[in-house]
């Protein structure tokens, strides 16, 4: 057994032990792989191991990264924490995986990671430059169709001082293709500028990779990515832009930094609510510094069975443990409180427009726009109706186990544009500053909360205008359109959830049992694949084993 942190070799007192443990990503948040503390002698490692503990030291300890072999095969590798450190001892704890990667992203923001830049005009208020602001709208525009990668730019609805205006504004000057424009509004004598709000809707799988890229690892797998939810995106701050010239907007040396544009949101929170939302799990080899992700439901495909037999030991203890039961699946905090109902009628009456109001509570559907609606007292003390969100299906069954996903969906919204009905997420009482504030400042950006929405592609409305579509849930537009993809709840269990919450909730039996391994299978073995010990298909959701190795594994997990 060899133990190596920042590159020196540890000394090991005789017949040491260390215990291992390795937690699946796919069973709990907690995940990782980690060493129980085990003790070194002081001397002569306080030296090489950068003096830990001692109060006199200046500064962190440098290098902490650790490289844990057995038998010529690497074990573990990660970053070293350590427990009681005594004239004596020296208590040493290991961790990697998804523990290592928590450590290096705890309390960092999405704006704090390089997502790369690309060329802004040259700053001037008031004299033409080129290029120009419009030509990076037309870039942007450009965007939309050929896909860069990283982000579109698909018109949205912002409320301005009680206002309506569009995020992303487009000219509407007929039928054919359609580009991005500035909105014109007063300048007085000196006559017009156009000052417009533009929002980029980055890429989740683009920013994912560049969180994990900048902590060491490479995406080789991304299920999201290819999959139908691939053009998942989620709003960055909105620009204030200003056509005549151009706005400071977050650039140096002529550059457009993407970190400028992302939301105020923890990159971990940010993680954890896309890992909820489309019941992910990020797979993290420590040793090939890699990440594979892949969606929960993957697990139970037929081709996802290893074809490895593993060699139960007799003479053990069996135990089984309860499986959890049940499920909810729902949104939490909503642009509108109504989103979240769920205590619907079994059914509700359908009419073709709304009747004149009269009990407070009641609730009817309109088919020809497919909406909700429910009859509220507004501030008059008058009864009124008001639109129920989308948002509205729960599949659930009593029991344990909520799955809940904590990020704002945008509540659906129409509006008429030259007679063309187009639907786009809304985001409500969002303040911007006044123009002639706007003119000073160096930071033309408003923040958003975190708001995930899909990207349909160019659209034709009506049989008019080729348009950049974004939606956050299944609409059919004018009886053309129908994108087949939603974030509804109804629509994300049928799609992503069914498989696993049907096994967790009426398959899953725990169980923990003893296997024989060789050092190279205990190695090669994998998180989110099924195994077969005694003819029965398995997933572990724990392995633990001490080094020096003999062979012998606890592995917990469940039937399948």
């Amino acid at each position: 057994m060899k133990l190596t942190i920042g590159e020196k070799q540890v000394a090991l007192p005789i017949n040491s032990r260390i215990s291992i443990e390795r937690v699946s990503p796919l069973m709990t948040d907690d995940s990782g792989s980690y060493s129980f503390p085990f003790p070194v002698p002081t001397l002569p490692n306080q030296q090489n191991l950068g003096w830990p503990g001692n109060l006199n030291r200046i500064g962190d300890i440098a290098d902490q990264s650790f490289i844990l072999e057995e038998g010529g095969i690497q074990i573990l590798r990660g970053e070293v924490d350590y427990d009681d450190i005594t004239a004596k001892e020296i208590g040493i704890i290991l961790q990697s995986g998804h523990t290592e990667f928590k450590k290096k992203m705890e309390g960092r923001k999405l704006n704090e990671i390089d997502y790369g830049s690309e060329w802004w005009p040259a700053s001037n208020l008031y004299a033409p430059v080129t290029p120009s602001l419009s030509d990076k709208l037309a870039e942007w525009d450009l965007a939309n169709t050929t896909d860069n990668g990283r982000y579109v730019a698909a018109p949205f609805l912002i409320s301005i001082d009680g206002t309506l205006k569009t995020v992303n504004y487009q000219d509407w000057s007929g039928a054919g293709d359609t580009t991005i424009h500035l909105e014109n509004t007063p300048a007085g004598a000196a006559g017009q500028n156009a000052i417009g709000f533009l929002c980029l809707q980055f890429k989740i799988s683009f920013v994912i990779r560049k969180i994990f890229e900048s902590a060491g690892f490479t995406v080789t797998e991304n299920d999201l990515k290819d999959s139908e939810f691939g053009n998942a995106v989620f709003l960055g701050k909105i620009m204030h832009l200003v056509h005549y010239g151009t706005a400071k907007l977050n650039m140096e040396f002529d550059l457009l930094y993407y970190a400028k544009l992302m939301p105020e949101i923890e990159i971990l929170t940010f993680l954890q609510s896309v890992k909820d939302l489309f019941c992910l799990v990020y797979i993290i080899d420590e040793m090939r510094k890699e990440v594979r992700i892949k969606f929960v439901k993957t697990v139970f495909l037929p081709e996802n069975l290893d074809a490895l037999e593993l060699k139960e030991l007799t003479g053990w203890t069996h135990k089984e443990i309860r499986a959890q039961k049940g499920f909810w699946l729902t949104y939490g905090i909503q642009d509108n409180v109504l989103d979240t109902r769920s205590n619907y009628p079994e059914w509700v009456n359908q009419v073709y427009s709304l009747p004149t109001p009269s009990t407070e509570g009641e609730i009817v559907r309109v088919p020809r726009l497919d909406r909700d609606y429910i009859t509220i007292l507004n501030d008059n003390n008058d009864l009124e109706w008001q639109e129920i969100g989308r948002l509205k299906a729960y599949p659930e069954l009593p029991g344990e186990n909520v799955v809940e996903i904590d990020l704002k969906v945008p509540a659906q919204k129409q509006y008429v544009n030259h007679s063309i009905v187009l639907e786009c997420p809304y985001l409500p009482n969002l303040t911007l500053e006044d123009y002639a504030k706007m003119y000073n400042e160096r930071d033309f950006t408003s923040d958003v909360p975190l708001t995930i929405t899909l990207y349909h592609g160019r659209r034709t409305f009506a049989g008019l205008v080729n348009y950049p579509y974004a939606s956050a849930a299944r609409v059919s537009i004018d009886g053309l359109i129908d994108t087949g993809l939603s974030l509804k709840p109804a629509y994300l269990y049928n799609s992503l959830y069914s498989e696993f919450l049907n096994w967790q909730t009426f398959r899953a039996r725990g169980f923990t049992k003893y296997v024989e391994l060789s050092l190279v299978q205990l190695c090669a073995l994998e998180w989110g694949r099924r195994y077969m010990i005694s003819g029965v298909q398995v997933i572990f959701s724990k392995i633990s084993y001490d080094l020096p190795y003999d062979g012998k594994v606890m592995a917990e997990g469940f039937t399948v």
